[in-house]
């Protein structure tokens, strides 16, 4: 049991794992792509909406930001 414990362990050490300011560095980044990806695209409803959401989560992203630091 403990020859288990000990693969996962190492295993672990080796997969790298994101802390949760760099989880939410990474979403921003992956929100302002998208951002910049729907603007140049035809203006509709649908996308309107997504962007406005997009922006709303950027701002609460970046303040999560502010208070972790």
């Amino acid at each position: 049991m403990a020859g288990i414990w000990d693969f996962l362990g190492g295993l672990m050490n080796k997969i790298p794992i994101q802390d949760r300011k760099e989880r939410i560095k990474n979403q921003i980044e992956d929100l302002r792509t998208e951002r910049v990806n729907l603007l140049k695209e035809p203006s509709s409803v649908k996308t309107s909406k997504r962007i406005t959401t997009i922006d709303e989560l950027i701002v609460r992203n970046e303040q999560l930001l502010r208070n972790l630091s």
